[in-house]
């Protein structure tokens, strides 16, 4: 187990739509075990070490998503991990039930670890443009919404000045009578 700078996670693995890149939930469906686990956080509770795979300088989150959005959110600087390394010579894993080291070429982990975050900054671009998409989908909605407003509102400003001159036509009539 290693103490991993929260500034060094750079992305996630598989939970891209999930938490967006400052690792702020996204999506509603996160929010209930996202409390649970700010709760704990605030009470004090230890949290099991999150998993992370290093690449260079840079960590992605495999498993403890919502542990790592908490630390972030509260401003923490360090968190427990479980390290998965890629590295020139292989990966090298912390975690002794995964076995000590684990043999890859040199060419394909690396690879495949820049292909997975190639991917995983793809589909955090596509989230993030289907998030823009939709706001300004709602946006252009409130202003045609405001706008319908103002025409209403122009057209009940056009009836009682219609119905204020009808009525001052009224009170002439009345004093001339009268």
């Amino acid at each position: 187990m290693s103490t991993v700078p929260v500034g060094q996670i750079a992305g996630n693995v598989g939970r891209c739509s999930e938490f967006d890149r400052a690792f702020m939930p996204a999506k509603a469906s996160v929010e209930e075990r996202w409390k649970r686990i700010d709760r704990a956080f605030h009470l004090g509770e230890k949290l099991p070490p999150a998993s992370l795979y290093k690449v260079g300088g840079f960590y992605f989150v495999l498993d403890g998503h919502h542990r790592v959005s908490v630390a972030c959110y509260h401003g923490v600087e360090w968190i427990d991990a479980y390290v998965t390394e890629f590295g020139a010579a292989g990966v090298w894993s912390e975690r002794r039930d995964k076995g000590d080291l684990i043999e890859l070429s040199k060419k394909g982990g690396e690879q495949r670890m820049e292909e997975m975050r190639s991917l995983q900054l793809v589909k955090q671009r596509r989230e993030e443009m289907l998030r823009e998409v939709e706001l300004n989908r709602r946006a252009k909605a409130l202003r045609a919404s405001r706008k319908r407003r103002a025409g209403r509102i122009s057209a009940l400003v056009w009836e009682i000045r219609r119905h204020a001159g009808r009525l001052l036509k009224l009170l002439r009539i009345l004093r001339n009578a009268g």
